[in-house]
């Protein structure tokens, strides 16, 4: 069976538009975002967000660089930043459609990092 894009396909549970894409019902992008109260101030919050950079760029091998005080890094499938103040650290991260089933791993590995490292 084959449809045609804009086809509406009928079905008693549910009502889809057949399309490439259908941002009404695909986001594309999987996003995670921590933001965790610290008080190392900003130059130990500095030299401990270099450490994960390594740590990432070692282990994941992802490309990364310092914009001000935001260190933004990035990997096929998976581009973020990490927002640093005196007082807070902010996780953004985006993982691409093939990423998407390691989420809940992935935000399990920033909330545990985040734990350890920022007592």
């Amino acid at each position: 069976m084959s449809f045609d894009k804009g086809q509406f396909v009928e079905n008693p549970c549910f009502r889809v538009e057949c399309s490439a894409f259908n941002p009404r019902w695909f986001s594309g992008m999987a996003k995670i975002s921590v933001k965790k109260d610290h008080n190392l101030g900003l130059e130990q919050a500095l030299k401990d967000a270099e450490q994960l950079a390594l740590m990432l760029a070692d282990r994941f091998d992802a490309k990364y660089e310092w914009k001000g005080n935001k260190l933004v890094f990035h990997r096929t499938g998976v581009k973020g930043f990490l927002d640093v103040t005196e007082t807070t650290l902010e996780i953004h991260v985006e993982l691409a459609l093939l990423m998407r089933p390691f989420k809940a791993v992935v935000e399990r590995e920033i909330h545990n990092y985040l734990e350890k490292e920022l007592r």
